[in-house]
């Protein structure tokens, strides 16, 4: 049976290096919160643009009406507090958005880089493993930089997608 949500995933810690600020930044909640809640909504909303283009395209195999309710998103992110901000005090959390946008996660698991990671325990990586097969599975995802949630895009079938960040500060909108 075909997916009924969209999927948006963030890779906030993704480090660069930055002009005017010397060494590489690795942005999260507290250096940059600003930045982490734009990229945060960008995400979001980049899936949204991309599920709407996609239910209008030829390649897409169902179709939507202005007032059909979106399907819910999952976000997954590196950071669990960039979930609990989309979920509590985003402006989708304020239902300040248009269309109207219902978002999940899991906002309680680290998720530690599958190729850095020192952990000896496959246990430690299920939260990382969970969230690819749920952007696998997904009507449209968004993604970032690095190749995780391209991964997730490509697994779901690669027809409907939107990258939100392409490097450092810049979004994608």
């Amino acid at each position: 049976p075909e997916s009924v949500y969209l999927a948006a995933q963030i890779r906030s810690k993704y480090p660069f290096k930055s002009k005017g600020e010397s060494g590489v930044v690795r942005p999260n909640m507290t250096s940059h919160p600003q930045f982490i809640k734009d990229l945060a909504e960008n995400a979001v909303h980049a899936v949204v643009r991309a599920y709407k283009k996609y239910c209008l395209s030829s390649k897409g195999n169902r179709t939507c009406s202005a007032g059909d309710a979106l399907p819910l998103v999952y976000v997954t992110a590196d950071a669990p507090e960039v979930v609990s901000y989309l979920k509590r005090d985003s402006v989708f959390a304020r239902n300040e958005s248009v269309p109207s946008v219902r978002i999940f996660g899991l906002e309680t698991m680290e998720r530690p880089h599958v190729e850095f990671s020192r952990t000896r325990k496959a246990s430690d990586l299920f939260p990382a493993f969970v969230d690819l097969w749920i952007l696998g599975n997904s009507v449209c995802v968004s993604y970032g930089m690095g190749g995780f949630g391209y991964l997730g895009a490509m697994l779901s079938g690669g027809n409907c997608m939107a990258e939100h960040r392409k490097s450092g500060f810049q979004l994608l909108g």
